[in-house]
């Protein structure tokens, strides 16, 4: 076997295991996020004709059901569906502050932290949206 036809092969053997890997993305519907207690839940959600939906639930008891997000910016179209996944990235925050104000000279800010981010395929415009979730609520 000659040299060019194995990188080839090893080419063809990496884009097929690449695109492998990002359908689970594609093909998901909905992700959840937890409290780092596990009390408060916030679930997104991209329906089958693009809508962003959200939920929030804490104590396994429904805060929030079925929220849709989108945004109607003024001359332009709006940007409420025909979204897809470009990405999610989720990680843990337990961080120390100090407030300009305030009894506490420095607050706890302890949450689970996820940016997901948007295209709507029609414009290509991008919609990065950051959601955190604490024991005590989701912002």
């Amino acid at each position: 076997m000659s040299f060019p036809a194995i990188s080839f092969r090893i080419c063809l053997l990496t884009g097929f295991l690449a695109s492998f890997a990002l359908e689970p993305l594609r093909a998901s519907r909905f992700f959840n996020l937890f409290s780092p207690d596990l009390f408060v839940q916030f679930n997104i959600q991209l329906t089958a004709e693009g809508e962003i939906r959200y939920s929030v639930y804490a104590d396994k008891k429904t805060l929030i059901k079925q929220g849709k997000m989108g945004f109607h910016l003024l001359g332009q179209a709006p940007l409420e569906k025909g979204f897809r996944w470009l990405s999610i990235d989720t990680s843990s925050v337990d961080e120390r502050w100090e407030p300009h104000w305030g009894e506490e000279r420095q607050l706890r800010k302890r949450c689970s932290r996820m940016v997901v981010q948007f295209e709507q395929t029609a414009t290509g415009k991008r919609l990065d949206l950051e959601c955190m979730v604490f024991n005590d609520g989701v912002g």
